[in-house]
């Protein structure tokens, strides 16, 4: 019988460990909804860690059934939009502002930059666009002229990243490539 309540009690404590050590961990929260792609899309977006300038972001784009479509994790320490947070407050703050497409300097791909005839890049300003791996020119302008659903992201220190919704494709979510910025 002693055995059980020593074993109990390890369970118990075992139990319990997990619920004390996340009282004491960053843990924040976001959501956004994502109008311009259809009704009931939403991104959600996600920190945690053991303190609120160590944690790794997540966010999940879901369809309007709420079946997640696309996601992507990033150390907020490697973010310019997450980094330097110090409580869960700061965190959940800069979650809102990382998602938020209502500051976009593209509303749809249409906005993106050209990519002229013979040029190895498109170019927005001074800073290149690079396309995703395997989009050429042709597939590029192809996706510029939809006129898609765009959502663009700080994905680093100088960077930010964009996705689209594809009409073509039966509004699958693909990465259409990432603009440079100054850090």
């Amino acid at each position: 019988m002693k055995t059980f309540v020593y074993a109990a009690t390890a369970v118990a404590a075992l139990l319990a460990a997990p619920a004390a050590l996340a009282a004491d961990r960053c843990n924040a929260a976001a959501s956004y909804d994502w109008a311009s792609a259809g009704k009931g899309v939403t991104v959600e977006a996600f920190a945690s860690g053991a303190t609120c300038d160590k944690t790794v972001a997540v966010f999940v784009i879901r369809d309007a059934e709420g079946t997640p479509q696309i996601w992507e994790a990033y150390p907020t320490e490697q973010n310019a939009a997450l980094a330097g947070k110090t409580t869960a407050a700061e965190t959940e703050a800069a979650l809102k502002a990382w998602i938020d497409q209502s500051t976009s300097i593209f509303k749809t791909t249409a906005d993106l930059p050209e990519w002229k005839e013979g040029a190895d890049a498109p170019v927005s300003g001074e800073f290149p666009f690079y396309v995703e791996e395997g989009i050429d020119r042709e597939n590029y302008t192809r996706i510029r002229k939809l006129a898609a659903p765009i959502f663009c992201y700080v994905s680093g220190m100088e960077s930010m990243s964009c996705l689209y919704k594809d009409s073509d494709s039966g509004g699958l979510i693909f990465k259409v490539g990432a603009q440079s910025f100054p850090g």
